[in-house]
């Protein structure tokens, strides 16, 4: 499967994964949209039911209409009945109305188990003024109660027995002895559950097209980019790399590192810069070859001739070679071509002990074996550089067929390749040292790769925990969703935070890190802990960016409240010390220890590395990578310990702005 490929897979499941999340958040908020929609219509049931009671009540009295059992059915205990039992016969929703009492007189007013419980829970909460929630069973629907309370009108018929009317006194032996703030009974409101469904159908009916037709554009848009801003230029690298394989030094992607550039681009330069330094040795390689070419051309041959009777005889050039300046002997008889006799012993001189009797061991072979194969010999001279000389020769039989009992007779060459032979050793020198970069290169390559896949499978699974809580089945919780939610939030800004520290350009100034210190602190919060004990000392000003040292200790401030969420009593200590010519700053608590293991390197602060933040639900796991990030953009060290015997410190160093003593003021 090609990158394209891989790529479009990947952005139709990230679009995919997008869209069942907003469709699932989406739903809730519906869901509660149409929620708040059906409490206001209960709300607004509950506020004409008790208008109506109050006028009803109101006008009976002052019509001065005597109250009998024909005039009875006036009172809104009664009308109400009559009316919701109406109502819910002339619509089709399903929403029922009624008012319950606690102690009813009338038998329509009687309330059942679950109004019995509202009335008794207002009755243990009177500062409650309404309960809404809903009810799930063969028929859900959402429950709506408001309590009603005993006002001065309505004593008339439910205070003291003796002083209500005639009719209720004599029709009634229940519903007296009320009190003005007594609960009389709630008004009960019944929505069914599948409004808010029908609701919900409605508003996807209308949206679902456009937000498929968005995606689908979107997906466009995305790939257009992708293969304008990633696969194109990777295509052009594609490129490059080929025709370095295939021996074309010339061929360039033409990506600069200029301001705003990406890892592509700096990729791509240094795949040019990678071209070019081959493509220079190359060419220090053909130069040092044709040099050598050269000098074969012009190297001067130096003639030699040996038998068992005539001896060694040799001519100037050969003399001249091994560092003779003149004939040994002045008895020895010249002979012609400028030629004269010599010991092999005596010419060898300048040979060390063990090429000599190598150069013995060869002439024996080439006895035996009839066949002289050529040979090179070091020359140490006296006075001048050392020699490489090449010996090659040919053997010649005598009169006897047999060569292994035949005098030996051989007519050769000596040629001085000293030239050719540091050139050779020049070549494998380069040769070596080109290997060992473009090994170098590729390892680095592989490295970055590697850190890369690392990254991305850490990230993976980071992300993979929120998003299982809002994808998985049964649907989680509100509460649950919402924590995932918070928490996939935090990780998308955090990585936002630890990819633009990696290049963004920092305005270092000296900085006044007590007040700086003071500012973070009010606002985490921490000194509103309750058992606090905080001992900040007055810290030495640093030469760095406000912006990023805020960013610091925001997050270690996070860190520490998280670290000590348990203890009882928190103890922290802030300040500076110095050790061995630098300012180390610290920040100390009394919460748990990590595990120390590899505390003081770097893969203690990779991203999702740290094993105590991996579980924690507020955690993004990139705090520990952002502060690491921060102090190394400024030049600085970062490292946690634990202390002995409870309680662990981060402490980290920064170029100082200005030397000021180390006093501690204690708050």
């Amino acid at each position: 499967m090609g990158l394209k490929s891989k790529l479009s897979l990947l952005v139709l499941t990230c679009y995919a994964l997008f869209l069942l999340a907003s469709g699932w958040v989406e739903y809730c908020k519906l869901e509660g949209i149409a929620r708040h929609q059906i409490l206001q219509q209960a709300r607004d049931v509950k506020n004409l039911m008790m208008a109506t009671r109050y006028v009803y009540h109101h006008q009976f009295l002052a019509s001065g209409v005597d109250l009998t059992p024909a005039t009875l059915g006036f009172l809104p205990a009664h009308a109400l009945a009559r009316i919701s039992e109406r109502f819910n016969q002339a619509q089709k929703s399903g929403l029922l109305f009624n008012n319950v009492s606690a102690m009813p007189r009338n038998p329509a007013n009687q309330a059942d188990p679950a109004e019995q419980q509202l009335i008794d829970y207002f009755r243990h909460h009177p500062q409650q003024t309404e309960y809404f929630e809903r009810v799930d069973g063969a028929n859900s629907y959402f429950q709506y109660a408001a309590p009603i309370w005993v006002e001065d009108y309505c004593l008339e018929c439910h205070g003291e027995a003796a002083l209500a009317p005639p009719t209720i006194r004599s029709r009634y032996s229940s519903g007296f002895g009320y009190r003005v703030g007594d609960l009389r009974g709630i008004i009960s409101v019944r929505v069914p559950s599948r409004l808010t469904a029908q609701f919900v159908r409605a508003y996807l009916h209308q949206t679902l097209p456009l937000a498929l037709l968005s995606g689908l554009l979107l997906f466009a848009f995305l790939a257009l980019v992708l293969n304008r801003l990633v696969l194109r230029r990777l295509g052009s690298l594609l490129g490059v790399t080929r025709a370095l394989r295939e021996g074309d030094y010339q061929q360039r992607s033409r990506m600069t590192e200029q301001q705003g550039c990406d890892e592509i681009d700096r990729l791509g330069a240094d795949i040019d810069r990678m071209a070019s330094a081959i493509g220079e040795r190359e060419a220090a390689l053909r130069a040092v070859a044709q040099r050598l070419a050269r000098a074969q051309r012009m190297a001067r041959l130096a003639y030699w001739d040996y038998s068992a009777t005539a001896g060694l005889r040799v001519s100037p050039q050969m003399l001249a070679l091994f560092g003779l300046q003149c004939w040994p002997d002045d008895d020895l008889a010249a002979l012609p071509g400028s030629q004269r006799r010599l010991s092999l012993r005596r010419l060898l001189r300048v040979v060390r002990p063990a090429e000599r009797q190598r150069l013995y061991h060869h002439l024996r072979q080439a006895r035996f074996s009839g066949t002289f194969t050529a040979i090179e010999l070091p020359l140490e001279l006296a006075g001048a550089a050392p020699r490489q000389v090449r010996i090659d020769a040919e053997v010649g039989g005598g009169e006897t067929a047999d060569l292994a009992l035949a005098a030996l007779h051989l007519s050769g060459t000596a040629q001085d390749v000293s030239e050719v032979f540091r050139a050779q050793q020049r070549i494998r020198e380069l040769h070596a040292a080109l290997e060992e970069q473009v090994n170098q290169r590729i390892c680095a390559l592989q490295q970055g790769n590697q850190q890369q896949q690392d990254f991305c499978l850490a990230l993976a699974e980071t992300l993979h925990r929120p998003l299982g809580v809002l994808s998985r089945q049964p649907a989680a919780s509100p509460m649950e969703a919402a924590a995932a939610l918070a928490r996939l939030e935090r990780l998308v800004a955090d990585l936002h935070d630890y990819l633009e520290l990696g290049h963004c350009s920092l305005h270092k100034q000296s900085c006044d890190l007590t007040a700086l210190v003071e500012e973070r602190l009010a606002a985490s919060g921490l000194r509103q802990r309750a058992g606090l004990q905080l001992r900040l000392a007055s810290l030495p000003p640093a030469q760095a960016d406000p912006a990023a040292l805020r960013r610091l200790w925001d997050v270690l401030f996070t860190l520490v409240t998280w670290r000590t969420a348990t203890q009882p009593a928190v103890e922290i200590q802030i300040g500076s010390r110095s050790l061995e010519g630098e300012t180390h700053y610290y920040l100390r608590d009394n919460g748990p220890a990590w595990p120390a293991s590899g505390c003081e390197e770097a893969s203690f602060f990779k991203p999702f590395a740290c094993p105590a933040l991996a579980d924690h639900p507020a955690a993004s796991g990139l705090e520990l990578a952002i502060a690491w990030r921060i102090v190394q953009r400024h030049g600085g060290r970062l490292w946690y310990s634990n202390e002995d015997p409870q309680g662990a410190s981060f402490a980290f160093t920064l170029p100082l702005g200005a030397n000021q003593p180390d006093v501690v003021a204690v708050s």
